[in-house]
């Protein structure tokens, strides 16, 4: 019963992003797990530091969507309730299944990531999926171990995303304890360009679930009761990146959105510099924060008593400053988590480039 205890304290703490010892975080590479002996090695141009990339067009997979239809009826929304670990992660997280395998993973509806899905070795290992590598220029890039997947079909709930283009990480995130494997992040990211195929997502902190819609236009019930933001997808070399147009701390911001973290405002020195006037007593203490694609990345953490963001006072709202030129601000100053919506119902309305936010629930 002690050691089951320590088990448990320890996954909440690799969910929560705890890295205090003796817990501590571990970036695991594994060997080569190409297998597509009968594929041309895909040719990657241009590839950037912050891992963005163009892969050739006869490798890209036409992504469609599947819906297990009731009564013979093909449904205009899907809801779908938060995995678990939305409670320690806060970012916006639900459950699926890779092909006929019934093994159940975290999904993470991510908009913060500019490609279809992604997927890493322990997904490949387990469900023996088809990899291809990747040859990246030379130089002085760092080899981050990615490559081509073919996932056939990825479920989540009675939906079925269906040869989505998908990428592989060969490497996953481990909590260790004293240096003892205990815990392994076997999250499946699903990001922008596949959440885009929606007219609107609706992210419901209240109800913790998530309902898709393909083609209803969102009508929101009290429209005085929301705010709406316009929201623009920038792309760059078969990449895209979610912007929002929004008030924070009085400054109108265009700032990337970013489903997949459970952050507060992260943003970079320059830009606080501007916003710091405006806030008083924020003591930041120096951290770093863990990105499986990029490493650790070194920063200034602190929390605002209150922050105005939109027309909602968040109360305790996280932020953390990066340096000028941190890789995680290469596509923009600021980035904007889900911290600050926890409580509250967004959408994402796709069809009208317009976030929505409940500013008062009842």
């Amino acid at each position: 019963m002690k050691y089951l205890s320590v088990i448990i304290l320890s996954v909440l703490c690799l969910l929560a992003g705890c890295t205090t010892s003796p817990f501590q975080y571990a970036i695991v590479d594994t060997p080569n797990l190409s297998n597509g002996s009968n594929a041309e090695i895909a040719n990657i141009s241009g590839i950037r530091q912050n891992l963005h990339w163009q892969i050739d067009s006869e490798f890209e997979q036409a992504g469609t969507f599947l819906r297990q239809a009731q009564d013979g009826e093909r449904s205009q929304t899907i809801r779908v309730k938060y995995h678990p670990s939305y409670s320690t992660k806060h970012c916006i997280v639900v459950e699926g299944e890779i092909g006929d395998n019934k093994k159940k993973y975290p999904v993470v509806l991510d908009t913060g990531a500019s490609q279809g899905v992604f997927v890493n070795d322990i997904h490949v290992r387990e469900n023996n999926l088809s990899v291809y590598s990747v040859q990246q220029n030379k130089g002085d890039l760092k080899d981050y171990g990615l490559g081509l997947c073919y996932v056939p079909q990825l479920r989540i709930g009675q939906m079925t995303l269906q040869d989505f283009p998908c990428w592989y990480l060969q490497r996953h995130l481990e909590l260790k304890f004293f240096g003892m494997p205990i815990a392994r992040d076997d999250s499946i990211i699903v990001g922008l360009t596949a959440l885009r195929e929606f007219s609107c997502i609706v992210f419901d902190g209240i109800k913790r679930e998530v309902e898709f819609s393909r083609n209803k236009t969102f009508k929101p019930d009290q429209e005085q009761a929301w705010s709406r933001y316009p929201i623009s997808i920038e792309e760059d070399h078969g990449n895209a990146f979610l912007f929002v147009q929004i008030p924070i701390a009085g400054e109108s911001m265009k700032v990337q959105l970013d489903t997949g973290s459970g952050n507060g405002l992260s943003l970079s020195e320059e830009l606080w510099e501007k916003l710091s006037g405006k806030l008083q007593n924020v003591r930041l203490k120096e951290d770093t924060e863990l990105y499986p694609y990029i490493g650790r990345l070194p920063c200034r953490k602190g929390v605002v008593t209150q922050l105005q963001v939109g027309d909602r006072m968040i109360q305790k709202a996280k932020i953390s400053i990066f340096p000028d030129g941190s890789p995680l601000l290469s596509d923009g100053d600021a980035i904007l988590g889900m911290q600050y919506f926890q409580d509250t119902v967004m959408v994402l309305d796709f069809n009208n480039a317009m976030l929505w936010v409940r500013n008062h629930v009842s």
